[in-house]
């Protein structure tokens, strides 16, 4: 163990005791247990547990620096392709695929990072994942169960930089249930690697080295973020991101693949995309976000997760996500309306609203919707932001207001009638300008109205189906 895993040198035949003591100390040091030297049982205990296959990066890890994590190079560029040269039989290739862009999107929520599934045959892919067993032609072979559960190898020229290896002798799984190893956990681990991460000794990086069985909500902490930063550029939004990881459906149901390069629209049959209503939609930074609670549950009627889609400006669709895994601390309420000025974000529910900044939610939130000078009486439906003329309108039943971002005051005049944009319905259930055309849309059931700016009045051609205008889904499903 300690030779495989860099804490003594492979070119030696003998050692002394001294060296055997110091290699077992520097172990321990690293992954804070009692430093004894010895090979005691909590030593043994975590020698023994599964792990990355590669070096513990000691440089030797200096282990009084304070930075906890290592690098070792990166890609030049941000946008980073991967593929599939060989898989498991452990699953179905759609599921693995599922699996390995989910950990993917672990680093890309936080990152500048943009990653892209591309053929196995392209040219110069940056990510390759292969499952092989026992040796297998790159000088680390696998030992089959347990223990050693994958490699990577860190960016650069060679013909195997930045591949993933997986053993295919572990029983990998894709479900959180169930014996045998979850495949998303492992490949979260290994892609860091592939990105030029080395080893971390920071309690909830993932980049610790040894298997700890599946954890829901798994996220980069603030060292692997930092580490992400230094290899690949400071601090960024990733609520702007120009073409962010692509997301191509939001169902397991297709054998091309679940995620791809997308072009246009993405179609969906979806149920849940296709006949049902959302509670909100916003333009987010020039991003559609498609806000919805999922149903109660009959049994134990508690309110269930709140979740949203997003869509792009050039038509990429992210799948589902959880509000409080985007938004931190965000409650399990409805989202009434959002809309995004600048850095700040806000989410209304009933007679409050939350602000944030990006991710992170602003001290003092939520408050009440009276700080805009709305009424104090059954919230909003809608709020957006009018490219044309730069205004903040809220919606409510029959009424409209336009609020003044600078002055902080509703302008005068306000509310006014909906019915002075001819054919738009009462009581909608969200309002947005469209990022992709610059029109303003209005939303009430499964249904849109485009409002044509200089008339104000319904564009022809509409009302039009959320699901035939968004997600590509077939208009017979509507007959």
């Amino acid at each position: 163990f300690l030779v495989k895993y860099g804490y003594l040198s492979p070119h030696q035949s003998t050692r002394t005791r001294d060296e055997l003591t110091e290699a077992t100390s520097t172990f321990q040091r690293m992954y804070g247990l009692a430093e004894t030297g010895l090979l005691d049982q909590d030593t043994l205990t975590l020698m023994r547990q599964p792990r990355c296959g590669l070096w513990d990066d000691l440089e030797r890890k200096s282990l009084v620096r304070k930075k906890r994590y290592t690098l070792m190079g990166n890609w030049p560029s941000k946008k980073i392709t991967y593929g599939f040269r060989m898989y498991t039989d452990d699953m179905s290739t759609v599921q693995q695929q599922d699996a390995v862009a989910r950990a993917l999107e672990v680093w890309s929520r936080d990152t500048p990072l943009v990653f892209t599934q591309v053929s196995q045959w392209q040219k110069d892919v940056n990510i390759m994942i292969s499952f092989l067993r026992g040796y297998h032609n790159d000088g680390y072979p696998f030992d089959g169960p347990g223990h050693t559960l994958a490699h990577a190898f860190y960016p650069g020229q060679g013909d195997r930089s930045g591949d993933v290896h997986f053993d295919a002798d572990e029983k990998w799984t894709y479900k959180a249930e169930g014996d045998g190893t979850n495949l998303f956990m492992v490949a979260v681990h290994e892609f860091g690697h592939a990105l030029g991460l080395g080893h971390s000794t920071s309690q909830g990086s993932v980049m610790l080295p040894f298997y700890q069985g599946f954890k829901d909500g798994i996220a980069l902490n603030q060292d692997d973020i930092q580490a992400v930063y230094t290899l690949y550029g400071e601090q960024y939004n990733l609520l702007s991101r120009d073409e962010p990881f692509v997301f191509a459906s939001p169902t397991l149901g297709s054998t091309s693949g679940v995620y791809r390069e997308n072009r246009g629209i993405p179609s969906t049959q979806s149920p849940e995309l296709c006949e049902k209503k959302f509670d909100a939609v916003a333009n987010i930074r020039n991003e559609i976000y498609f806000f919805r609670v999922s149903d109660s549950n009959i049994l134990t009627d508690y309110l269930q997760d709140n979740y949203f889609w997003r869509i792009t400006m050039n038509g990429h669709r992210y799948n589902r996500v959880k509000m409080k895994r985007f938004w931190q601390n965000f409650p399990d309420v409805t989202v009434d309306a959002a809309y995004s000025r600048g850095s700040k974000i806000y989410l209304f529910s009933g007679t409050r609203y939350w602000t944030y900044t990006d991710t992170v939610m602003d001290a003092g939130s939520p408050r009440p919707i009276s700080d805009f000078g709305l009424p104090m009486h059954g919230g909003i439906d809608a709020a957006m932001v009018w490219y044309s003329n730069g205004g903040t309108y809220f919606f409510k039943g029959r009424k409209f207001w336009k609020y003044d971002e600078e002055l902080r005051r509703m302008e005068s005049g306000y509310p006014r009638d909906i019915s002075v944009l001819r054919d738009v319905p009462t009581n909608i259930d969200a309002a947005l300008t469209n990022p992709s055309d610059q029109s303003v849309y209005f939303l009430k059931g499964t249904r849109c109205w485009k409002l044509d700016d200089d008339l104000l009045s319904v564009s022809k051609g509409y009302p039009e189906y959320i699901g035939v205008k968004w997600f590509g889904c077939n208009s017979a499903t509507y007959d």
